[in-house]
């Protein structure tokens, strides 16, 4: 899936609805970035590079996050975005590896997105 994909399934499990039109206009403009046209939220809504995009997105989804380190401590983490059903069953579980030093927001941030992905493909 592909990151324009990643936000619309996003966007849709967060009952986000994309402007087509605005969206169809900026597509057509060819200016290069991914951001959405949310109906009633933001012109260019791209939580995999907006910090409080993918918080909201996290909280409105009730997404749990946790960082681990993973392999070497020293050098290696993991980035894990979880969501459960009420009787605790995992619904979504996405993981991003990083390495320490690169962009840990970065990761947390697609963690973040690839869960509510996978709840928006759940969805009719």
């Amino acid at each position: 899936m592909n990151d324009r994909e990643l936000l619309e399934m996003a966007a849709k499990a967060a009952g986000m609805g994309i402007k087509k039109a605005r969206q169809a206009e900026r597509d057509a403009g060819g200016y290069g970035h991914v951001g959405l046209w949310i109906v009633d939220v933001s012109t260019c809504w791209n939580p995999l590079e907006d910090d409080g995009d993918a918080l909201r997105l996290a909280v409105k989804l009730g997404l749990t996050l946790r960082r681990r380190t993973h392999q070497d401590p020293t050098t290696h983490a993991v980035v894990i975005a979880c969501a459960w059903t009420e009787d605790g069953v995992a619904i979504a579980h996405c993981s991003e590896s990083l390495i320490l030093g690169q962009d840990q927001f970065k990761a947390t941030r697609r963690a973040i997105v690839r869960a509510a992905a996978a709840i928006g493909e759940q969805m009719p």
